[in-house]
Parts: C-alpha cells; sequence; structure tokens
C-alpha cells in the first residue's frame, strides 16, 4: 500500500497523455495544481512546520536528507546554505547517495557527510535502515528531510522533528503557472528554508546567494588535465563537450537528433574538439552516435569513457568550453561552481551550458542566463536551456522516473541547427576575447528579498 497515492496519479496521468495527448496535458496541468498546491495544503503544511520550529529550543544539530539522484543531492545543499546564515555554528550534517560523495566531501557548509544511500531512483532496503539509524545518533534538533521515499516511520523516536519536502514540493508546482517566477528547485530549497525561519528569527548573516559549489580533490583535478594532455587537447581554444545520456528516455535527446548536432558541430570551423561522454543508461549510445558520423569528422572527437570517477568527469568539465546535455546530473554538475576541496579556491567556472529539455520542467531544472523566469548557471559564461515542443507535456512530468508513456513524445520538435549556431556565436566571440561575464547577482538578488512567507 506504500506510495499508493503516488502510484495511482502518475499511471492515471500517463494513461491520459498516451491516449488524448494534448487536451491531456492541458487537463492535468489544471487538475494536479490544484489537488497539490492550493492555497489551504500550502497554508497547512507552512503552519505544521513553523509550529514544530517554533518548538524547537536550539538548532545545535540539524540532518538534512537529500534526494537519491546525483542532481537534486547537488542542488538541494542550497537549504544548507540558507541554514548557515542563520545558524553559522551549528552542526548541519548531509545524508546523500554514494555516487555523489565526491562532490560534495570536503564542502565547507557541511559538517558531516554521510554518503549512505546506494539506490537509484528508487530506495534500496537497507536505506531505510541506515536512515533510521544515522537520525538516532545524534540527538538531532530538527531533521529536514527532501526525499520522498523517506516517510514519518522511518525516523523512529525523531517523527516530530522531521520537516518533510511536502512544501517545497507543493511550492514547486504552484510556482510553474507563474512563467515570469525564478522557480528552479535550487532557489526554492533556499527560499524555503526562509520562509520557516524569517517569521521567528533572523539570519546571523545573509550571504549574497548565487548558486552552489561543488568541492573537487587535486587528484580529481590531475585525473581530469592527464585526460586532456593525453589526448593532445589540453591547448585547444574551442572545445565542445556532448553528455548523450540521461537517466531516463523521457530527458535523453533522441539519437538522431544528437548525430545531426555532432555532425554539424565537427564539420564546424569553429570548434576545435569535441568531447563525446559515454552512456550508462543507454550503453554505448556514444557508438552508435559516432557510426552517424562521416568519417574524416570522427579526427575531432574523442570519447570520454564511463570508467572516468565522477569528479574528474566534474573537473573534465571545467576544464572545456561548451557543455551540451538534457536534463540530468551531469547538468547540474557542470553549472555549480567548483572550489578545490583541499584549500577552497575556486576553479577556471568558465563553462557555457546548453541544456535541452524533454518531459522535465525547465523553469524548475535548466539554467539560462539571459531568459525571464530562469535561473543562471553559477559560471562565468552564459547558459541557455532549448525546450523541445511536446504535444503532452504537463507538471506530473516533474517525475520522470514513474513516467511509462507507450509513445516518447518528448522532443517532437527541436531545432537543432539553432543550438549549433548559438554554440558557435558564443565560441566566435570567446576566441576573439570579446566575450566575458560574471554570475548574475542582480537576476537573484531581486528574487531573494521578496517576501518569503506569502502564498
Amino acid at each position: 500500500m506504500k506510495y499508493l497515492w503516488r502510484n495511482a496519479l502518475f499511471s492515471t496521468a500517463n494513461y491520459i497523455t498516451n491516449w488524448l495527448p494534448n487536451s491531456g496535458a492541458w487537463l492535468l496541468n489544471k487538475i494536479v495544481p490544484l489537488l497539490l498546491s492550493n492555497k489551504l495544503l500550502l497554508n497547512k503544511n507552512f503552519s505544521k512546520y513553523l509550529h514544530r520550529l517554533r518548538s524547537v529550543e536550539s538548532f545545535d544539530k540539524i540532518l538534512v536528507i537529500g534526494d537519491l539522484n546525483i542532481g537534486d543531492a547537488i542542488n538541494l545543499q542550497a537549504s544548507i546554505y540558507a541554514l548557515r546564515d542563520f545558524f553559522p555554528k551549528s552542526e548541519i550534517d548531509y545524508v546523500v547517495s554514494r555516487k555523489v560523495a565526491s562532490l560534495l566531501d570536503g564542502s565547507p557548509e557541511i559538517s558531516t557527510l554521510y554518503p549512505v544511500f546506494s539506490g537509484n531512483a528508487f530506495p534500496h532496503e537497507n536505506d531505510f535502515q541506515l536512515l533510521s539509524q544515522i537520525s538516532s545518533s545524534k540527538s538531532y534538533d530538527v531533521i529536514f528531510n527532501f526525499c520522498p521515499f523517506f516517510q514519518n516511520e522511518h525516523f523512529t523516536n525523531n517523527k516530530s522533528k522531521v520537516v518533510s519536502f511536502a512544501y517545497l514540493a507543493s511550492t514547486l508546482i504552484r510556482n510553474e503557472s507563474q512563467p515570469d517566477m525564478i522557480n528552479h528547485i535550487i532557489l526554492q530549497a533556499y527560499h524555503f528554508i526562509y520562509s520557516l525561519f524569517l517569521v521567528f528569527t533572523k539570519p546571523a548573516a545573509q550571504r549574497n546567494f548565487i548558486g552552489i559549489d561543488i568541492a573537487l580533490s587535486d587528484e580529481a583535478i590531475s585525473l581530469a588535465q592527464d585526460f586532456l594532455r593525453r589526448h593532445g587537447l589540453y591547448e585547444s581554444l574551442a572545445t565542445v563537450f556532448l553528455n548523450p545520456d540521461t537517466s531516463s528516455k523521457f530527458t535523453r535527446i533522441p539519437l538522431s537528433l544528437q548525430i545531426d548536432m555532432l555532425k554539424t558541430l565537427a564539420g564546424s570551423p569553429k570548434v576545435e574538439s569535441i568531447l563525446l561522454g559515454a552512456g550508462h543508461s543507454a550503453q554505448h549510445i556514444e557508438w552508435k552516435i559516432l557510426q552517424g558520423i562521416p568519417d574524416k569528422l570522427r579526427e575531432k572527437i574523442t570519447i570520454v569513457p564511463a570508467s572516468m570517477p565522477l569528479d574528474a568527469y566534474a573537473a573534465l568539465i571545467d576544464l572545456i568550453d561548451v557543455y551540451i546535455t538534457g536534463d540530468t546530473g551531469p547538468l547540474h554538475i557542470a553549472a555549480a561552481r567548483k572550489i578545490k576541496a583541499s584549500d577552497q579556491t575556486p576553479l577556471r567556472n568558465r563553462t557555457a551550458i546548453y541544456s535541452i529539455f524533454g518531459a522535465t520542467p525547465a523553469r524548475i531544472y535548466g539554467y539560462d542566463s539571459e531568459r525571464s523566469g530562469f535561473f543562471p548557471s553559477n559560471q562565468g559564461a552564459p547558459a541557455h536551456t532549448y525546450v523541445a515542443d511536446s504535444p503532452c507535456r504537463n507538471i506530473t512530468c516533474i517525475n520522470k522516473s514513474e513516467k511509462n508513456c507507450k509513445t516518447v513524445r518528448c522532443f517532437q520538435e527541436l531545432d537543432v541547427q539553432r543550438i549549433v549556431r548559438d554554440i558557435e556565436s558564443y565560441l566566435k566571440y570567446k576566441n576573439n576575447g570579446t566575450f566575458s561575464m560574471t554570475p548574475d547577482v542582480t537576476k537573484i538578488s531581486s528574487t531573494t528579498n521578496l517576501n518569503l512567507v506569502s502564498l
């Protein structure tokens, strides 16, 4: 019976859009927000969590539980940044998946990192046991749970200390109806903490929030540099990196479109070299793409093997000029600011990001330094989001792991040539030394100063 209502919702949504793509999507976009993000529900959850926090005598020990996937584990650090504003000397621990540990270990914001989850889209049975043990280990004053699969019963004697993801999830759904509002999960997670605590206390010091960081080891940085040197790419002036894979077929750019894009990029005189990532979910997708590229153009292309450690992969992204990807964990790795774990000094942080969206909501997960309603990347380079035409895209597509549509319509139309032209234009100005930028603080600060408790 566990998660029965959630399964029923997404099964019904998939059935509706399978048979009635356009009208079904319109109907779901009307009904689901009324059910899950109505003002009554938002007020109820807000009041419940506010009452819970007001009853806490001190906030010396705080536990934050991230989601299982890589992208959300990175992005939900924003809640820890906000907590640090209010409680700079508190112990703030973070529970995440093992696979993301190498990107977060060494973060100055996190007191203790617990890389314990072994599940991917869904938790394994031992994940529940480990979470129960950790949440009982230090007598935490409050627990912020951002993973929808962990319910109150998984926190044994700490049920009354848990602040759930429900209010944040409802807020994200509500905000999708306001196209000019920045609704990215990073900013909304940051706001989530502020909206609760500002009611009864003040931050010790509010920092200028422009995004999140990931901390990379010296070894990871050396592995990335050595990879480029071995392939004669370290001095390349215009390197493009295409990530062909995502965790879901509903967010993965179709093979034919990736071949067209890579073929055009490889033939462009403005692109000196191309890195092509290896498939993980769609194994060997890189070789299928290469088969569609003429032999004379393959000379520009170097495959980044699946065996490369994730932190070295992150360091490699930091060394290239343009990163292209669908909606997946590496997108958020690319957008995050990179620092050295050893001494907290910043790395290059000048990677332009071109993200291409199918099913999932682009304003919640994408980055764009120009478009209204989008969150910019934390890079000193532009970010652009492209949303493919889809007749059935709707708010339930936010949960791609529970989609089972018979027909993938998420990329029904996509102007690949426009994306290539935009990349060429950026490389032209960059290589001429006429392009420079810093992360857009003003775009975000105007939002962070809003009345955060208004519903």
